[in-house]
């Protein structure tokens, strides 16, 4: 979803600057891939494995969506916009149905938060169903620790499910969008 939502970001971004195109569809998809970097991180550094959690790095709303707002806008303030909202996309994505949250009040709180639900994988069938998860640390490891499922990717991505599909659905939109802006 993040590469399709940051296509998108990229279009917008063409629309409103004289930026060269590739170079905005580059800048919308780096910002909405942005914040995993910490996901890279944590593989090369720790030797983690690939499904590890790994929202401890960038994922950190408050701090990361101005910083890339500031330095975008060190090119032109309607850069810094629309690439801090490419940031914002990514983190509001990784809010709901999959992973254990993001810590959005960083650093006034060091809660995780996971809206609407959590998809349901054979780890966390009987996990507590809300719409609303807020978790500190020790019990957010504790989440993880019962319910992560180590195949969710092919979970998610390989199976037929709502999550999985709407997630398809945004990252055709996004290189459907790309294409037709690009003519």
């Amino acid at each position: 979803m993040d590469i399709g939502l940051g296509l998108i970001v990229g279009v917008i971004l063409s629309q409103l600057t004289t930026l060269n195109y590739p170079v905005c569809l580059a800048l919308g998809v780096a910002s909405t891939l942005l914040p995993d970097l910490d996901y890279v991180w944590s593989l090369v550094v720790n030797h983690r494995q690939p499904h590890s959690e790994h929202r401890d790095g960038l994922h950190y709303p408050l701090l990361l969506v101005p910083i890339v707002g500031l330095a975008g806008s060190l090119v032109a303030p309607v850069v810094g916009w629309v690439l801090a909202l490419g940031t914002l996309l990514h983190f509001l994505h990784d809010s709901v149905g999959i992973g254990f949250g993001i810590k959005w009040l960083f650093p006034f709180r060091k809660n995780s938060y996971l809206f609407f639900f959590h998809l349901r994988t054979p780890a966390s069938i009987d996990m507590p169903r809300k719409r609303f998860y807020s978790w500190d640390d020790a019990e957010r490891n504790e989440m993880i620790r019962k319910y992560a499922y180590s195949k969710w990717i092919q979970y998610v991505y390989f199976r037929p499910n709502l999550f999985g599909m709407t997630e398809y659905a945004i990252l055709v939109a996004g290189i459907i969008t790309a294409v037709v802006y690009a003519y």
